[in-house]
């Protein structure tokens, strides 16, 4: 992608990588297949961006926390800081996910009226 693209952009680039992984995954499963072709680039986005984070939020925010919590009484501070700051990282990105599905959802819902 090049600078100045609008999210338009964006969105299909993204929707053809995922159609991609979507494709390669399927195994020449024919109904997984059809219903992928039928399945809008809009669509196809936002399920991504929500699946990751729903999925990855829980885990980011609770369990490598713990995780880490729990492994700090094992690993040095020389291993844990820059677990926690890994850590930090990941929510961060998931929060962004997060923020990125809320964003597109309202640009969605904004088109369709």
């Amino acid at each position: 992608m090049k600078g100045g693209s609008t999210l338009g952009d964006y969105q299909t680039f993204l929707a053809g990588r995922i159609r991609q992984a979507e494709v390669k995954r399927a195994h020449g499963d024919t109904a997984l297949l059809t219903e992928l072709e039928a399945t809008s680039d809009y669509f196809l986005v936002m399920r991504w961006l929500w699946t990751f984070s729903i999925v990855g939020g829980p885990i980011t925010f609770i369990a490598i926390p713990l995780l880490l919590s729990g492994l700090s009484n094992l690993l040095p501070n020389s291993i844990m800081n820059p677990l926690w700051f890994l850590s930090r990282g990941a929510m961060g990105i998931i929060f962004i996910l997060f923020l990125v599905a809320v964003f597109v959802g309202k640009m969605g819902n904004a088109q369709k009226q």
